[in-house]
């Protein structure tokens, strides 16, 4: 016997439906976002790591002065380590303006004794809501003003007055 399906049932198929989406995609937003904010402490990471095997690969020059010169090349293939390019990151994290990594730009500040590196999220409430920074001494910290930031208004000082993460 073939039941017919009354619009009732069809209605309250596609109602319930419709509240599992509403409580399902403000979650897979967030965890996007969390996720995003992950990757981003992780990446800081990888630049201050890639920085302190710089100053001791150059010790001469001290820390590197922008990001291309921790990178790779472009291609990625036969890269020769230099001063000038040193292969320890990718060249997609070194060069993340104007398309982002992970959601978030990266920008750093150098001088042979010290640098900063700072992330902020590319579209604000989408893709992150919080800015991070990192110095030389690797210690990762978020702002937890959730306040849109430009990664040139973050400076050293307002970095250490970040929270640390641990």
């Amino acid at each position: 016997m073939i039941r017919e399906f009354s619009a009732t049932r069809v209605l309250g198929v596609v109602l319930l439906l419709s509240l599992i989406s509403v409580a399902a995609v403000p979650a897979w937003f967030r965890s996007r976002i969390v996720a995003g904010e992950n990757g981003t402490v992780g990446d800081l990471i990888i630049i201050a790591r890639a920085q302190e095997a710089y100053r001791r690969t150059y010790p001469h020059i001290g820390y590197a002065r922008d990001l291309s010169h921790l990178s790779v090349t472009r291609e990625g293939r036969n890269c020769v380590p230099s001063p000038s390019r040193a292969c320890f990151i990718s060249y997609h994290l070194a060069h993340s303006r104007p398309i982002g990594w992970n959601g978030y730009y990266f920008e750093m500040a150098a001088s042979p004794d010290s640098f900063t590196v700072v992330a902020t999220p590319k579209s604000f409430g989408d893709t992150g809501e919080r800015s991070f920074c990192i110095t030389e001494e690797n210690i990762p910290r978020s702002d937890e003003s959730v306040r849109p930031r430009t990664p040139e208004s973050v400076s050293r000082a307002e970095c250490l007055k970040f929270l640390p993460l641990r």
